[in-house]
């Protein structure tokens, strides 16, 4: 039997993530009541800070970039003097040895065969020249990088990461980031330290100094636990066609509600729509992917393992995509003279690493960093794993005429916003978050004020 609750709160936001508890903070600084339903025991969903044994470490390699002055100027008000301002390389691991990202003039040079780098220049050129498909992302790495280099720097790590062949990919994968290089900014990169450190792949970002966790903890301070309603899972969303009208969670309670933010995996939010909604949406909210990731955490002694911020692993045979240390992103993750690592190991929940028992996904995970010489075996002296579930969308060739006709089919519902990474189905950072909650929230109050 399903009670039915009434919702003293005009809006309820779907999701205690940080794109959610944006726009709730944006919401009580206009006054405008509301509730925020969240599954987890905390909030701040894929962008928490864990603590296990006198080490800290994030639910992924979060950083904050300054690149909406707005939205950096707020999580400063937000945290204060626990925001520091950090300035530390990504590098990428290639056959025994890291490489500067992006790639510089020395490493390529001095570093790396001379055979593959004549070979990796001639692929570059002829690639150039060639009428070669750009619809899909093999197309386009090789085409931006030759074939060469996009093999060995993109394409295995792509695949890896994502979970299907490069040709099945959109060019938006590439982010923001890759979007801007071109043969220029190559060139540029190659002759200029300078220029590559400031272009595109910063080494200077925003870290709360205990852990990307304090940005969600921040917000729900000021939002207010009488706001937030924690271990609540919605299983049930009503509607008439026009209106979102309630909301059950844990299939026994329902909210009537006056407005709806969701940032709910836009598949699930279809799913759980009642009534159903036509079948080809139905069928295309099935056919969007979500990658998830499990953590494979070590706990070392060692004052530092290298000076990087994040750290890409390209080679098929590591299991894992990319590590970072925390240390390196604030000294206060780690205990006085121990440091961490973090390896990110992506798949879908039919794969071994998700499913794996413990000790064996661990087990393997260690032997292949050992393999790395990032750590001794023998300076591990514990390690946990954790679990992330829809860490990324995962975006196919045809993703965008999907995601089109669902949000085409969600805007005939006057009360509903769709936020966030795994609500809108795109590859937002903090910053983006930040901002799409804030813009959510605006246009939820302009709605009520009308």
């Amino acid at each position: 039997m399903v009670k039915t609750t009434t919702c003293e709160k005009k809006v309820l936001i779907l999701g205690g993530g940080v794109s959610g508890l944006s726009a709730a903070y944006h919401l009580k600084l206009g006054e405008v009541p509301f509730t925020v339903i969240d599954a987890l025991d905390e909030p701040g969903g894929n962008c928490r800070t864990i603590q296990r044994d006198g080490f800290m470490f994030d639910t992924g390699a979060h950083r904050i970039h300054d690149k909406d002055k707005e939205i950096t100027r707020q999580v400063k008000s937000l945290l204060g003097e626990h925001l520091k301002r950090i300035n530390a390389p990504s590098k990428i691991f290639d056959n025994g040895r890291f490489l500067s990202f992006p790639l510089e003039f020395q490493d390529v040079f001095s570093r790396m065969d001379k055979g593959f780098t004549i070979r990796a220049g001639i692929d570059l050129l002829k690639s150039r020249n060639r009428k070669g498909s750009r619809d899909d992302f093999e197309g386009f790495a090789v085409h931006s990088y030759g074939r060469s280099m996009a093999e060995r720097f993109l394409l295995n790590y792509s695949r890896k990461l994502w979970g299907v062949p490069c040709h099945t990919l959109s060019p938006d994968v590439s982010g923001e980031r890759l979007k801007s290089m071109t043969l220029i900014t190559l060139l540029q990169n190659f002759i200029s330290r300078r220029y590559a450190e400031s272009a595109h792949y910063e080494g200077e970002f925003y870290y709360p100094d205990r852990g990307i966790g304090q940005l969600s903890e921040a917000m729900a301070r000021f939002i207010g636990s009488g706001n937030i309603r924690l271990n609540s899972r919605v299983t049930g969303i009503f509607h008439d066609g026009k209106r979102i009208e309630r909301i059950v969670m844990d299939g026994h309670e329902s909210f009537g509600v006056d407005q709806v933010i969701s940032t709910l995996a836009i598949a699930d939010f279809i799913a759980m729509m009642r009534p159903v909604p036509p079948q080809d949406i139905v069928n295309k909210a099935k056919s969007l992917k979500f990658r998830n990731i499990r953590l494979a955490v070590f706990f070392i002694r060692a004052e530092r393992i290298n000076d990087a911020a994040t750290m890409y692993f390209p080679a098929d045979r590591f299991i894992f995509s990319r590590g970072y240390e925390p240390k390196n992103r604030s000294r206060s993750m780690s205990p006085q003279g121990m440091t961490s690592f973090v390896a990110e190991v992506p798949c879908f929940e039919q794969e071994w690493a998700w499913s794996a028992d413990h000790t064996d996904f661990l087990s393997r995970v260690r032997e292949q960093v050992v393999e790395t010489g990032l750590v001794r075996d023998e300076d591990i002296i514990g390690c946990t794993d954790e679990r992330v579930v829809n860490a990324y969308p995962v975006l196919e060739k045809d993703y965008k005429d999907n995601v089109s006709s669902i949000f085409e089919y969600l805007s005939r519902f006057e009360n509903l916003e769709v936020s966030g990474r795994i609500g809108l189905f795109k590859y937002l950072w903090i910053h983006n978050l930040l901002r799409e909650g804030q813009d959510t929230a605006r246009r939820v109050a302009e709605k009520i004020s009308t």
